[in-house]
């Protein structure tokens, strides 16, 4: 069989002229390939979120184009959507989705904000002491003006080598709760083979945005959005560019009601940390794992494993694989989920494949072949008092307003992971989210427990 089309990347014009209200213009780089029979337009309101192949769902609409570029028309003002493209060949193998790409459609005569934050190219090689960049795209979606930083100071490597090392960042922890949107930085410590220059903290995961300082910041503000889990991610560099993993810690913001009552807040977390790890089955190679602590495990044999970082109470975890074994694929199965009073033990990592260290010239068994059968995603609600939105990690949100069943309306393939979370709390209320992890197998899922107080 033809193995998977690669497809370059994909640019989304922007630009204030480039399209008018209601439409947006695509263009991307050409598929090679001898066979190719033309591309795939996906698009919609909601992001693909974790799905990497059209065969998972992932948007509402899709276009088939020849060319390389594609005018959308007809979309809806004050709308954000969501755009990525596949390349398919003649026997119809498809490739995975392009990088995703989003716009949003502005209403008809309204004034064009300003930029805020921006995404931008690599540095270019450092000349005299000069790096320069250029911006890709701009933020808020379709905004004029603003100051990116386009130009910075950098230290030429020496002659004869250079320095390819990145910085590691050993610790960067915050509190678990917070009363202020201010939150104190407890730890930021980073190391480098030849010296750390520079640390930056940044509540996304990009560090594109960052404004650098020579020592670790000690404290950070978030931007106001009411009471709930906020991440804050740790990134530090070198002074010949190279850039850390980033670091990432999570806090629980409960800055007040803004109505004069009193709010309830979550359950007080002490001073007690556990552990988070599971067992890893079918490995033959070098398998290395990263949890959400920014923590990297490397596993080379078959058995328990666990983080040496320690997780606070009601703290989230996740534990993703970071490097695949050579020859192998590996799955990961609960691995999302939140501490309560107890450590996490039943991860479980299961590999595939015959690798690199199998000798025995046998077969494996393949992961189970996913079907087009779709299954939903649901539970019910109790305790509400108000208002409480609910996501998915298809991107879809549900407005829910009194107790009882939910059910989103964006169904799940056989074998795909599921994932729900409380996107928007309630006004004096904490709902929790119980069961909202785990993975479709043989039936829909109504058994997620969403308590609130």
């Amino acid at each position: 069989m033809k193995k998977i089309l690669f497809l370059s990347a994909l640019f989304l014009m922007l630009g204030n002229v480039a399209f008018a209200a209601g439409s947006a213009t695509l263009n991307w780089n050409a598929n090679t390939e001898s066979d190719l029979a033309g591309y795939k337009v996906y698009y919609g309101t909601a992001s693909r979120g974790l799905i990497t192949h059209p065969r998972n769902g992932g948007y509402t609409n899709n276009v088939s184009v020849t060319g390389t570029s594609k005018v959308i028309s007809n979309l809806t003002e004050g709308k954000t959507y969501y755009f990525s493209v596949t390349a398919y060949d003649t026997s119809n193998n498809e490739s995975a989705y392009s990088q995703e790409k989003t716009k949003f459609i502005p209403l008809s005569n309204t004034t064009t904000p300003t930029c805020t934050s921006w995404t931008y190219s690599a540095w270019s090689t450092c000349t005299n002491y000069q790096q320069t960049r250029t911006v890709v795209t701009s933020y808020p979606t379709g905004c004029t003006s603003g100051t990116p930083q386009l130009s910075r100071s950098c230290v030429p490597t020496s002659t004869g080598g250079s320095d390819i090392t990145r910085p590691s960042i050993s610790s960067f922890t915050i509190p678990s709760t917070a009363s202020s949107y201010t939150v104190p930085i407890s730890t930021f410590v980073a190391t480098d083979n030849v010296g750390v220059t520079g640390y930056c903290i940044s509540p996304v995961n990009s560090s594109l945005d960052c404004t650098w300082s020579s020592s670790p910041q000690t404290s950070y503000t978030f931007a106001a959005d009411g009471k709930k889990y906020y991440l804050l991610y740790g990134f530090a560099k070198d002074a010949a560019g190279n850039l850390s993993y980033r670091a990432v810690d999570t806090v629980y913001i409960d800055a007040g009601s803004t109505t004069g009552g009193t709010t309830t807040p979550p359950p007080t977390t002490t001073t007690t940390t556990y552990t988070v790890g599971g067992t890893v089955s079918g490995l033959s190679g070098t398998l290395v794992l990263r949890s959400n602590k920014g923590e990297m495990l490397n596993v080379t044999s078959n058995g328990s494993f666990t983080f040496q970082t320690k997780f606070a109470k009601y703290a989230p975890y996740a534990v993703v694989v970071y490097t695949q074994p050579s020859g192998q694929t590996c799955r990961v199965a609960g691995a999302y989920g939140t501490i309560i009073s107890t450590n996490v033990t039943n991860i479980q990592v299961t590999c595939t494949g015959t690798g690199t260290g199998s000798t025995s010239g046998g077969t494996t068994t393949p992961p189970p072949t996913t079907t087009t059968a779709t299954y939903t995603v649901g539970g019910t609600v109790s305790g509400l008092s108000g208002t409480l939105v609910l996501r998915s990690n298809k991107g879809e949100t549900l407005n829910i307003t009194s107790n009882g069943s939910f059910t989103f309306q964006t169904k799940y393939a056989k074998y795909t992971s599921y994932a729900v979370v409380a996107y928007t709390q309630p006004s004096g209320q904490y709902c929790r989210v119980a069961g909202g992890v785990g993975t479709i197998v043989n039936n829909n899922v109504s058994n997620i427990a969403v308590s609130c107080q």
